[in-house]
């Protein structure tokens, strides 16, 4: 008994990183930490109901069943989120078929991969019909319209121009300034003169920074930008 009360006397006590440590994985938060989202409640109670009116055998199964039919629901609500998951494969796709990489496919290839990247029909008429798009098309102008016509404003459309054309988010400024030329080349009210004046503002920005690559959220930044609706 001595021994053991001798090697308890002995244990050092814990060091404050150690304290801190073990606070921060075992406090209790008090009520006015907790941010409750302002959906979750009306999510819940949807669920709820569903639960107790249809009462399932294998709950797990159902709830799983029923939150991917709200998601998918909610990306059908969303254009710009629906846009987010169909875009950055797509490109991946039409890239590998431009084999020579002229920026140039087939009206019929760029059908096949807009279908099976989940792209409706409805969709792909209304955007051939827009850019007057002929057999032969530059597949980068059409992707870009196709953001367009699924996004909430042009500066959502180029926003998501970043994530789809580069998986880090950053773009050539060159190749961002062509992207919104096929974005803009159908904006009658819009003066030719502004992609040019947007290019120069871009390149002298501080002290010419982004003269050779940029992100969206420097490109933000940039007083013409504020012009895109």
């Amino acid at each position: 008994m001595q021994e053991q009360a001798e090697g308890a006397q002995q244990t050092n006590p814990p060091t404050q990183p150690e304290r801190d440590a073990w606070d921060q994985n075992t406090r209790i938060f008090c009520a006015e930490q907790i941010v409750v989202p302002l959906e979750l409640p009306e999510i819940l109670k949807a669920y709820t109901k569903d639960v107790i009116r249809k009462q399932p055998t294998n709950l797990i199964e159902f709830s799983a069943e029923w939150f991917a039919q709200m998601s998918e629901q909610s990306r059908q609500e969303d254009p710009y989120k629906a846009a987010q998951d169909h875009f950055p494969d797509l490109r991946k796709t039409l890239q590998e078929m431009d084999s020579t990489q002229s920026g140039v496919l087939a009206k019929e290839q760029i059908v096949e991969a807009c279908l099976g990247a989940g792209l409706s029909e409805t969709t792909l008429e209304s955007v051939f019909s827009l850019g007057k798009f002929e057999d032969q098309i530059d597949w980068r102008q059409f992707l870009v319209l196709a953001m367009a016509f699924m996004c909430e404003s042009e500066m959502a459309a180029v926003e998501l121009m970043f994530s789809v054309f580069d998986d880090n988010g950053i773009l050539p400024t060159d190749f961002l300034l062509m992207l919104i030329d096929f974005l803009l080349a159908h904006d009658s009210q819009r003066p030719r003169e502004y992609l040019q004046q947007l290019a120069q503002q871009i390149k002298a920005t501080e002290d010419g920074r982004f003269a050779e690559q940029i992100t969206f959220p420097d490109f933000a930044r940039v007083p013409l930008a504020a012009q895109l609706n």
